[in-house]
This record gives C-alpha cells, sequence and structure tokens, in this order.
C-alpha cells in the first residue's frame, strides 16, 4: 500500500525514472494471437480464477500482479497449454506469494495445494517452479502495473492533495478502487499490447475524470514526466472504459450546416399546395361530345349516365306563365286589411286577475283611416 510519509516530488521522480528503464516488453502478446483464439480463452479463466483465489486467501493485490507478470514472462519462451498451463499458473502464484507477503502469513506446499483443491502433487509445483525459475533466470524484481500506479497516485497526491482529496481517508480509499480495477485491467486479453506505465495511467485519469473536469491538466503533468503519448493513453482510456467501467463511446450525429438547418426551419412553416381537383364528370362530357358527334346520342346517354339532364318541356312552360303572373301583380293595387277585420286576441284558459289591463296593453294604437 502507500505510504503517506513519502509524497516527496522529487524521490517518486527519481524513483519512477528508475523504474521505467527496468520495464519490459512482454512476448506473450506473440504468443496470444488473435486469430487463436482457444489460447487466448485458456489464459484468460487461469488469471480469472486467480483474482478469486488471491481474494479467498486474502493476499494483496500486487501479489496478483506478480504471479501474472511472472506467467506472461514464462510464457513468453514456453507454449504450455491444457493441465500444464493450470500448473504454471499455480506455481507462478506461489512463487510471487513468497516474494511478496510476509513470512508469518506464507502457507506451507501442502496447506497450499489443500487451498487449491489438492488438482497437484508437491512435486508437481516445484518442478514447475524451477522450471518458471530457470526460463526466467531467476528475475524476480519485475516492474508490474501496480508499480507505476503507486508511483503516479502517490505523485498526485504529493502536488495536488488538498485540491483533490482533503483527506489520507479519502486518498486510501480511492487507492483500493484503483487496485480492484486494476485487477480486471491485468486480466483482458485486449490491453495486453499496452505497457504497465500507460494502463496504470489511463487508470488513473479515468478516475480522477471522476473528482474533477479537469483532470487532464493533471494527467498531462504526469505524461510528461513519464514520457508517455498522449494519443495512445487516449486510445488506451477508450478500452479501460469499455472493458472495466462498461462505458461504451456513443456516435456522434453528423452536424447539419447552417444553410441545411434553415432549410428544415422554412420547410416546416411552408404551408402545402392545395392539390388539383378533377371534375369527377369530366370523361363522361368528354364521351357524351363525342358521341353527339358521331350521331349515337340515344346509346351514349342510357350507357354514361350523366347527371345533367334535360329539361322536359311541360315544366318549362309552367314555369315561364308563373313568372309571367308575377311580373303583372303590382303593390300598389294590393288593399290593406281594415283593423276592425283583424283577429281578436283570445284570453287563455287560466284566469288572471289584470285581464282588463292585459287587454288595454294588446289593442293596437293605430287608428283606422278614413275612406
Amino acid at each position: 500500500m502507500l505510504d503517506k510519509l513519502c509524497r516527496d516530488p522529487s524521490h517518486l521522480e527519481r524513483q519512477l525514472k528508475v523504474k521505467l528503464a527496468e520495464e519490459k516488453d512482454l512476448k506473450i502478446f506473440d504468443w496470444l494471437k488473435l486469430n487463436n483464439i482457444q489460447d487466448a480463452e485458456e489464459w484468460k479463466e487461469n488469471v480469472r480464477w486467480l483474482i478469486k483465489l488471491n481474494q479467498e486467501c486474502g493476499f494483496q493485490c500486487e501479489t496478483f500482479a506478480l504471479s501474472v507478470h511472472i506467467l506472461d514472462s514464462f510464457l513468453g519462451f514456453v507454449k504450455v497449454r491444457g493441465k500444464y498451463l493450470k500448473c504454471a499458473t499455480l506455481s507462478a502464484y506461489y512463487i510471487a506469494v513468497k516474494v511478496m507477503e510476509e513470512e508469518e502469513f506464507i502457507p506451507s506446499l501442502t496447506s497450499f495445494i489443500n487451498i487449491t483443491g489438492n488438482q497437484f502433487t508437491c512435486n508437481d509445483i516445484t518442478r514447475m517452479e524451477r522450471i518458471i525459475l530457470q526460463k526466467t533466470n531467476w528475475d524476480l524484481n519485475h516492474v508490474t502495473l501496480f508499480t507505476f500506479l503507486e508511483i503516479f497516485f502517490s505523485y498526485t497526491c504529493a502536488q495536488h492533495f488538498k485540491t483533490l482529496f482533503g483527506s489520507d481517508s479519502l486518498a486510501y480509499s480511492i487507492y483500493r478502487n484503483l487496485a480492484n480495477q486494476a485487477q480486471h485491467c491485468i486480466s483482458t486479453v485486449s490491453l495486453l499490447q499496452y505497457k504497465g506505465s500507460l494502463k496504470a495511467l489511463a487508470l488513473l485519469s479515468c478516475t480522477l475524470e471522476k473528482i474533477t473536469s479537469r483532470w487532464f491538466l493533471y494527467i498531462e503533468q504526469v505524461s510528461r514526466l513519464a514520457k508517455i503519448d498522449v494519443q495512445e493513453l487516449l486510445e488506451c482510456r477508450d478500452v479501460i472504459k469499455t472493458v472495466v467501467f462498461g462505458i461504451h463511446k456513443k456516435p456522434r450525429a453528423p452536424k447539419l450546416k447552417k444553410f441545411a438547418k434553415r432549410h428544415s426551419v422554412l420547410a416546416q412553416r411552408r404551408s402545402p399546395l392545395s392539390p388539383i381537383v378533377e371534375n369527377p364528370f369530366e370523361n363522361d362530357v368528354m364521351r357524351h361530345c363525342q358521341s353527339l358527334l358521331l350521331g349515337n346520342r340515344k346509346t351514349t346517354l342510357s350507357s354514361i349516365g350523366s347527371p345533367i339532364e334535360s329539361k322536359k318541356p311541360a315544366e318549362s312552360d309552367l314555369f315561364n306563365e308563373e313568372l309571367k303572373r308575377l311580373r303583372q301583380i303590382s303593390l300598389d293595387e294590393m288593399q290593406m286589411p281594415s283593423p276592425v277585420k283583424r283577429r281578436r286576441l283570445t284570453s287563455c284558459g287560466v284566469e288572471c286577475k289584470f285581464k282588463q289591463d292585459v287587454c288595454t296593453l294588446l289593442t293596437s294604437p293605430i287608428k283606422a283611416m278614413p275612406v
């Protein structure tokens, strides 16, 4: 874990230069080719099984990272599959336990075999340990992802502790989350092509992005110190977001130009033109005219059934006579009816107390003109 007393920026810069010089490129990516899917799945199953085993034993995350690093460096020299790959995985993990953990917590070989389910004997584990150490030239001082993650996080705490964290408890909780997320980065095949320093800085940037919107200012300072390309850092960030955080990058919609937006707005405002309504009797009238020209009037009228019908001569004569009669009538000759001949109003069945008053009100005030 972190040592809060070791937050000297100059000391961390010197330590970072030493670890960057010791960092090596693993050859396991050449063995786990993209075409050979079976080998990649088998490697992934063994590494995921190591994560569960490390949690059950209660060991540090750095122990798991070292065991995977030893296994990857061994697989770069020797191609192992099947049960031998399982035995090599357990042997590399037992070597990492003896290197990283304290002597009080290191289990014996027999108890370690019982914890792992008695899949192999003590002779199998010791023989595979000897083979791994011979192929790797007894080089156990490996630089893993956790090495750079601890340096980068300590350097960020030394420079911006008050602005980002503010308390030691919050800083330790954030680092524990980073350690758990780093285990998933180690067990991902698509991240094997990136170096441990690049993965550590990309994972730290994803965490700082949740804390502050100015995360790039803090990461850029560390990337210049570690001599990491920003473009490669952003590519590794995208892979980590999809694998660890499950965030998929949404495709951006194409931006419309100004005239295209204006055209769409105007098209919505314009009212559509009214459609041309055709005369439903146009074809019938044309056929009727053609039939008149040909002289077949009777047959065409019966077949077409046109709504235009000829008027009967009797009806037209009656209409003309009535019109003549109305024109001869003048208003001057009409006599006005006398008020004496007007119809008197009769009272209703219900008797009214004010019958006489009502009768006087209903009588007409106009007097008859003398003849």
